[in-house]
């Protein structure tokens, strides 16, 4: 589905031959039901701090909200898309990126880096491309699971909850990738995540379910639910992926 950039699919891109890329270009990619277009607010927060349009990126891996949250799973096609679009912007800028995932859109964009085969259909997206991305950042991301679908056969009903490619923390996809016992993401790698948020939940197989494995640091907060943790931590993002540091923020390594 094409939704464009009226419809806030996509946006990014160089205004002209002219046009020279100085900042490491950052890659937005939306949740589950979203679309590029919840990032605009974060585009026009990095281009106030020096960005250009050319050096910020966001696509819509999926239908952008018409199919409902429950009936999403984490299909191959999805983290074919992003991963193409990775790689795709990578060879546009000839330079490393960075990446800000929320929501699922953290777990289906590990999978686009990691690479090896897909759970859902055995396709195999080549190897991990963990040497183009400098630095990834996950918030309120899907990192563990979605605790709601520990209840009782939502994982029998719910494709959004199957055994298989969804986000029930046992899934073969979410075991995939959580088994490296090494950073794989990016050279840097980074989890924002509140404790309030009761929409990805906080136990999923005895492990926060927005912790980033063998991250660099995780910013546990208080206070911010499933949507502010996004828009109300922009400087926090924004200091990750320029300086690989954060003033007077609560750290928990």
């Amino acid at each position: 589905m094409d939704m464009g950039t009226h419809g806030m699919g996509s946006f990014g891109g160089k205004e002209n031959d002219n046009d020279t890329i100085y900042n490491r270009p950052v890659i937005f990619i939306h949740g589950v039901t979203l679309r590029a277009g919840v990032f605009l607010g974060h585009k026009e927060y990095f281009m106030k701090q020096g960005y250009k349009n050319s050096e910020l990126y966001a696509t819509t891996y999926a239908d952008g909200g018409y199919t409902p949250m429950y009936y999403c799973s984490m299909k191959c096609e999805h983290v074919k898309i992003v991963r193409e679009f990775i790689e795709a912007v990578y060879k546009y800028s000839n330079s490393k990126v960075d990446i800000i995932a929320y929501s699922m859109g953290a777990a289906i964009t590990r999978k686009a880096i990691l690479g090896g085969k897909c759970v859902d259909n055995d396709i195999d997206l080549g190897p991990p491309i963990t040497n183009k991305i400098e630095t990834y950042i996950a918030v309120g991301g899907v990192c563990y699971g979605l605790e709601n679908c520990k209840n009782a056969g939502i994982d029998d009903y719910f494709p959004a909850c199957s055994k298989t490619n969804g986000m029930t923390c046992s899934s073969k996809y979410m075991q995939d990738i959580n088994m490296p016992n090494e950073r794989y993401e990016a050279k840097t790698s980074y989890a924002i995540y509140s404790k309030d948020d009761h929409l990805v939940g906080q136990n999923c197989c005895g492990h926060t379910c927005s912790e980033l494995k063998n991250a660099n640091i995780s910013f546990a907060k208080i206070h911010y639910n499933h949507g502010t943790i996004l828009t109300n931590t922009k400087s926090l993002q924004y200091s990750l992926v320029r300086y690989h540091t954060s003033d007077k923020e609560a750290r928990f390594i």
